[in-house]
Parts: C-alpha cells; structure tokens; sequence
C-alpha cells in the first residue's frame, strides 16, 4: 500500500526540524542571525500552510509569486523545506562578513513577512 499522501506532508515540517536541530553545524559557530532566519523562516512556513488549510474559507490568499494564490500543503512544505536547505547553504558558502549580511537580510525580510501575516489574523498551523 503506498504511503498516505497527507501523512507524509502532516511529518515533512517536523521531520525537517528535527534534522535541522540534530544535526550538527557546517560551520563552527552558529549565529543569533542564522537562527533567527531559520526560525522565521519556520514560523512563515506554519502561517502559509494556515493559508493552504483554511485559505478558502478565510479569505486568504498567498502572494509569493513561486507559490501561486492557493498552494497546497505539499507545495507549501517543498517550497519552505527549500528555502531552508537554500538559505543555510548560500550562508555556508559566504565568507565572513558576506555571512552574517546574509543572515541579517533574510531575517529583516522573513520578519517582516511575518509580521505582516500575523497582523492579518494567520496562525502558525503544522
């Protein structure tokens, strides 16, 4: 019997999670800035799945273009566990301080995302 769809994108949010928290760094310091992204990056993925669950019912609408207006929730778990996989790994890749700048701007963007989906009324939904 093959797996079941919805399962598989309920686990895939907490399964990248617990790999982000076991595993140990590439570099050997970790930034507040690094995990300040990785976690707004986390609680906008919880926020666009609140959108895919309830969008219809809601009224809500996705705006990031990559996503489309009313993604799915295996869409949306692709799309963010993605980003996360991108956005560490061009940090990796930068030298200090291209690093740190990196870190900086993707929590200045992701925050402010953020905090704009939460001024709109959306929970963070795994």
């Amino acid at each position: 019997m093959p797996p079941n769809h919805r399962t598989l994108s309920r686990y895939a949010p907490l399964l990248c999670l617990a790999c982000l928290l076991c595993a140990p760094p590439v570099k050997a310091d970790v930034s507040g800035w690094q995990l300040a992204a990785n976690a707004l990056i986390l609680a906008d993925w919880g926020q666009t799945r609140h959108i895919a669950a309830n969008g219809e019912e809601d009224g809500y609408e996705e705006t990031n273009p990559i996503l489309g207006p009313r993604p799915s929730t295996s869409e949306v778990n692709l799309y963010f566990a993605s980003a996360l996989v991108l956005t560490n790994g061009v940090g990796w890749l930068l030298p200090e301080p291209w690093e740190r700048r990196w870190f900086i701007a993707v929590t200045a963007v992701q925050g402010a995302v953020v905090a704009h989906n939460h001024s709109i009324g959306l929970r963070i939904e795994f």
